[in-house]
């Protein structure tokens, strides 16, 4: 299982140096591919079909530590796809913990390969001593070594200053516009994110390399610079609604959360429970974004809704049951000028009223505690 997790953090690593070096270089005469000919490459777009002769940057992406070992396999799969033209670059999370220049790690490496013969044909190593070791000398090959090596960049980042990173340069970019709600930018740039990965996945499945071309990024651009500004909060509910499903299902088994205790009075259906707890979360999503930078606006929605419930509880038989008492207040309307007017905000904002932390006069409950 380890080894698993690992992997999966070996790519996510690399999907966020992706959209880093796609918010630092795509531009019209330039494109960027997520596992090309390397981990990412970087070339000039109008040579697309000249893959082979026009000048492009070759990327490895490492997390964890890299290895002496690890070192002799880049260096190798550099060589085998080395033109003159092309530069390289190495993104590590962690520094090497070796001169890649010294003699001990150059002979490391020309050892590694003068063994290639005893590997298996398809390995890096059995390529690489084929193609550059069999039948010249040491010599010449150090050389070549050389030559590379004059050729190589290096940039050591950490996870968490890669996502730093992209939403500074994201907004400093892209959201000039938003004057009034910091998280507005901050939900843009994780959206952003979000539409990149999808966009990985589904080429990447068909197992494929995957090419932002600059029209797509800026089609990207425009798409979440329209659906979250100052007075427009729009997500893809659907391609969301996986993940909120996810996070209400640990929600669920916690039997101290007022919310679900309220739902189970309600309907003890667990289909049903997480579809409102989902609700919940899509508009606390809305809240984080504007709460902080304009109470008001949320206050008002919050209001509008507890006497919504008020009224609700008025017109109907004292000791309803708290389905009724549900069902008959979620339906009511509450002014969201800042999303559509969709049920999910909507009946996530009566759901979250019942929280624990809501202040008695503005908390809702669809029946007592003890029943």
């Amino acid at each position: 299982m380890l080894a698993g997790i690992v992997a999966q953090y070996g790519f996510l690593y690399q999907r966020y140096v992706f959209i880093k070096l796609a918010l630092e270089t795509v531009a019209a005469d330039r494109f960027i591919v997520y596992e090309g000919r390397d981990d990412i490459d970087v070339a000039e777009s109008d040579q697309i079909s000249a893959i082979k002769t026009y000048n492009y940057e070759l990327i490895q992406v490492k997390s964890g530590t890299a290895s002496r070992k690890c070192w002799a396999k880049v260096i190798g799969n550099w060589l085998l796809l080395d033109e003159k033209k092309t530069e390289y670059k190495i993104i590590l999370e962690n520094a090497l913990d070796f001169d890649f220049e010294s003699d001990e790690i150059i002979n490391y490496v020309c050892d590694y390969f003068s063994k290639g013969s005893e590997r298996a044909v398809t390995s890096i190593a059995n390529k690489v001593y084929k193609n550059f070791l069999e039948g010249t000398d040491e010599l010449t090959f150090k050389t070549r070594l050389s030559d590379l090596f004059s050729r190589i960049s290096f940039e050591v980042i950490s996870v968490d200053d890669l996502k730093s990173a992209i939403l500074k340069r994201f907004k400093e970019t892209y959201c000039s516009d938003v004057k009034r709600y910091e998280m507005a930018k901050d939900f843009r740039c994780e959206r952003f994110i979000e539409y990149i990965n999808t966009e990985i996945d589904n080429v990447i499945i068909q197992k494929k390399s995957f090419t932002l071309k600059y029209v797509d990024f800026v089609r990207i651009i425009s798409k979440v610079i329209t659906e979250i500004s100052d007075s427009k909060f729009t997500v893809d509910i659907g391609a969301l609604r996986s993940k909120k499903t996810a996070k209400a299902e640990q929600l669920i088994n916690s039997d101290t959360l007022r919310e679900v205790q309220q739902l189970r009075l309600v309907n003890t259906n667990k289909g049903f429970i997480i579809k409102e707890l989902v609700n919940e979360l899509f508009y606390r999503d809305l809240r984080e974004v504007y709460s902080t930078s304009d109470s008001t606006l949320i206050s008002n929605i919050e209001e509008t809704a507890h006497s919504n419930y008020e009224d609700t509880l008025y017109s109907l038989p004292e000791g309803s049951e708290p389905k009724r008492v549900f069902d008959e207040t979620v339906i009511k309307e509450i002014s969201l000028s800042i999303v559509d007017n969709s049920p999910i905000y909507r009946k996530g904002c009566y759901v979250f009223l019942t929280g624990d932390a809501i202040d008695e006069s503005r908390q809702i409950s669809w029946g007592g505690e003890d029943e």
